[in-house]
């Protein structure tokens, strides 16, 4: 499958599961503040890797930006310009949209199941304990899936380190600051130079990439593996 197709691919699904979490009352209840409590439990295995700014500000890019966090608007806006992406970016920033979009969906999928299950275990959504989040987890998807966006999202940020090295983009993407928010392509924008300006910023992006898978199958290893008795309730 070619970069244009996947990156069409999964921006088509990403915006389904919208259009789907639109159509659930309860989802919409529940969710918010799932997303907001699984940011935090995730953040807290990171404080090491938080301690210059260039690497605190990566981590919340890899962590919120590209976990589910009020991306809506940015995904309608990939819908809209995608085909003047396709026509306009070199490969190797497709393929890197194409791989953001494709953790993007799959990350939304796995999180929706968990939000669910919650609900269904009539988890409150202000006193979720790790317990409860471990055993929601171990419902809506398997330990591999999960480990499967660890390696999407390093092999996201090695294209991100690939777009970091073409000549001017950085400039194209400040020139393109002005006009996206005018043509209503606010979100996209902002996106795409958050993203580029936080690995640029890195001294060693293949470090940060191995201290992020090492730091989340950690957290997806107690989260699936320990025993649920031992985890905090």
């Amino acid at each position: 499958m070619s970069a244009a197709d996947e990156l069409k691919l999964y921006t088509e699904r990403s915006n389904e599961l919208h259009a789907e979490y639109s159509g659930d009352p309860l989802l919409q209840q529940s969710y918010p503040a799932f997303i907001e409590w699984q940011l935090n439990y995730m953040l807290q295995y990171f404080g090491d890797m938080q301690r210059t700014p260039d690497q605190a500000a990566a981590v919340a890019f890899i962590v919120s930006d590209l976990a589910g966090v009020e991306i809506d608007q940015r995904d309608r806006d990939f819908a809209r310009v995608l085909p003047l992406m396709i026509r306009m970016l070199p490969d190797s920033a497709l393929a890197g949209a194409a791989v953001a979009m494709r953790l993007n969906a799959k990350v939304l999928e796995i999180n929706m199941a968990i939000s669910r299950q919650l609900a269904d275990s009539n988890t409150s959504n202000t006193n979720i304990t790790e317990q409860d989040y471990a055993q929601a987890c171990r419902h809506a998807a398997s330990y591999d899936e999960c480990m499967d966006l660890v390696k999407i999202t390093t092999q996201l940020g090695r294209q991100l380190e690939e777009v970091v090295r073409i000549p001017m983009i950085g400039f194209m993407l400040k020139a393109m600051r002005h006009p996206s928010r005018i043509a209503g392509f606010g979100a996209l924008q902002e996106f795409l130079e958050t993203g580029y300006t936080r690995f640029a910023a890195l001294n060693d992006v293949d470090s940060f990439l191995r201290e992020i898978e090492n730091h989340m199958e950690h957290i997806f290893t107690r989260v699936y593996k320990v025993p649920l008795e031992e985890l905090h309730t």
